[in-house]
Order: C-alpha cells, then sequence, then structure tokens
C-alpha cells in the first residue's frame, strides 16, 4: 500500500471509529496500527475526542451539505477514498481528515462545532486564559491550556526571547513535581508553538517558563480544578 493509500485508509477508520461504525475486523486493523506507529495512536486519541466535541445533531442529519466534501478538500489539501457508509459516518471522516492536518484542522473542526467549548478550569477542550507573574524582561508570552484525556496542553504565544536560546516549558504538579511539557527555541520571529504534558489538569498548579539552566523566564499559578 502506498502512502496516499495508507493516508486514506487511515482517514476511513478513524472517520468510522468515530462515528462508531467499526467492524470487529476494522477494530483490530486499527488496534494494530495504532500499536505499531504512536502517530497514528496519537491520531485517533485526538480525532475521537473531536467527535466528542461535535453536537450529537450532526450524527442525526440524514443529508451533510452537498459541499461538504469540496470543503474537507480544501482545509486539507486532501481528501479520504470513503466506501460511502451512512452519511455520519462522511462527516466524521471530515473530522477526522481535519484533525490529521494538524493546526490548519484544528481550526477547521472548531468551524464545523462553534469553535471550542467553554467552562470553568478543567473543562475538557476549552482554552484556559493564563496570567504570568510580572516579568523581568520585555519579551511578550502569551499562554493558555487545555485540558485533555491524556493530559495538559499549553498554547503558547512568544516574542522577543533570545534568539537560538532554549526555553523548557514546565507543568508543577499538586505535589511540586515537575511534569516537561517539552521546549522550544527562541526566534527572531514570533513563535506559535504547543506542547502536552502527561499530567491531568486537575493535578496541575503551576505552568513554568525556564532557562535551559533552570532560570525562570515566565510563571503562573493555575485555578484549582473543581467538582
Amino acid at each position: 500500500m502506498s502512502m496516499g493509500e495508507d493516508q486514506d485508509r487511515l482517514a476511513e477508520l478513524l472517520g468510522a471509529a468515530a462515528a462508531g461504525e467499526l467492524t470487529d475486523a476494522e477494530t483490530a486493523e486499527l488496534d494494530a496500527w495504532a500499536a505499531a506507529d504512536p502517530a497514528v495512536a496519537r491520531e485517533r486519541r485526538a480525532t475521537l475526542e473531536a467527535a466528542a466535541l461535535v453536537d450529537s445533531s450532526w450524527w442525526r442529519r440524514e443529508d451533510p451539505p452537498a459541499d461538504l466534501e469540496d470543503v474537507v478538500v480544501a482545509a486539507t489539501g486532501r481528501g479520504a477514498r470513503s466506501r460511502a457508509r451512512r452519511s455520519r459516518v462522511r462527516l466524521a471522516v471530515a473530522a477526522a481528515a481535519l484533525v490529521a492536518a494538524g493546526s490548519a484542522g484544528t481550526i477547521a473542526v472548531d468551524a464545523l462545532t462553534g469553535g471550542p467549548p467553554e467552562g470553568p478550569p478543567g473543562t475538557l477542550g476549552a482554552y484556559e486564559p493564563v496570567t504570568f507573574d510580572a516579568p523581568a524582561d520585555e519579551a511578550r508570552v502569551g499562554a493558555e491550556v487545555v485540558a485533555h484525556t491524556w493530559g495538559t496542553e499549553a498554547v503558547l504565544e512568544v516574542e522577543g526571547l533570545v534568539e537560538g536560546a532554549s526555553y523548557e516549558v514546565i507543568f508543577l504538579d499538586d505535589e511540586g513535581r515537575r511534569r516537561s511539557a517539552g521546549a522550544f527555541l527562541g526566534s527572531a520571529v514570533p513563535i506559535d508553538c504547543r506542547v502536552n504534558a502527561a499530567v491531568l489538569r486537575e493535578d496541575v498548579r503551576e505552568l513554568v517558563i525556564t532557562t535551559d539552566d533552570g532560570q525562570v523566564v515566565r510563571s503562573a499559578e493555575l485555578p484549582a480544578v473543581t467538582g
């Protein structure tokens, strides 16, 4: 199977999974694929989460919009070869393809669902603004955190940090343990990046950005998750 065929088949399987339409054989196929390829496992988790955010009324549509396929192709740069399952599977394939497309897919999925959910800290998929303590430099660092079933994501907008310097993004949990979410390099141009840590939002108490030698560049206490 060629790379293009692999992508088509993956989009089809993810769409069917999101719509609850996988056969036993297809479930086994997708499970084996995810076990062999961590990227596929991540796409499956992201697709199922995106599907959970789609209002259930979408799945009850007997006739999806006539231009749905064109919208998906335009947003992702590629389409999925479907075997023409029921219309709710076609919509799920669209969501799966958009998620697989990365940040552009996130924007398109938000457009399909009316935007990300809103709610108190800890709401799955909601963007929670972060207010950093007063900084000692003039760099612009903005952040939001997003709760997921697999951990916590930090969405960063950075401008003015030292070009080429390494910065680590850390979540501190309720016991003071450091949970690394990854790192980025300072740049001469504005940075937009997303990093993730394997710690649930309800266990996170602080977001910290440090230099590679441990100097704190930004820190913010996050509100406790209740309920």
